[in-house]
């Protein structure tokens, strides 16, 4: 018969779980080190702002890119591009000018704006 050591196997299977822990330790830095080097989508866009029209419909401002897109989101509709916004210009942030304008008065403007287009 056989004779088991105790210690023999309980080493082994400590030692198993060890080298497996290591490689999953190492692939998951591996995986966020590779990651951060490609830059995920969701790191280039931004919420700006957004206005609720009503229970169900939203406007939104979106910056991808460098670019400010006003998208408007309803129910049951999928997201309607309405117009692309000129990106506010980069300064420094202790020289900015303060805004005169409220986020709400831009957005109306610029609806405003955009009913002008379709209507001519």
């Amino acid at each position: 018969m056989a004779e088991f050591n105790v210690g023999s196997l309980l080493l082994q299977a400590v030692g198993g779980l060890a080298v497996t822990g290591g490689l999953l330790f190492a692939m998951v830095v591996w995986l966020r080190r590779l990651q951060e080097r490609t830059g995920s989508a969701a790191a280039k866009i931004r919420l700006v702002g957004h206005l609720a029209l009503s229970a169900r419909d939203r406007l939104q401002v979106v910056e991808v890119a460098g670019e400010h897109l006003l998208i408007g989101v309803g129910g049951t509709q999928g997201p309607t591009l309405l117009r692309v916004l000129p990106a506010p210009e980069a300064t420094d942030p202790g020289s900015a000018p303060v805004p005169t304008e409220s986020f709400a008065q831009r957005l109306g403007d610029a609806m405003r704006l955009r009913q002008r287009e379709v209507q001519s």
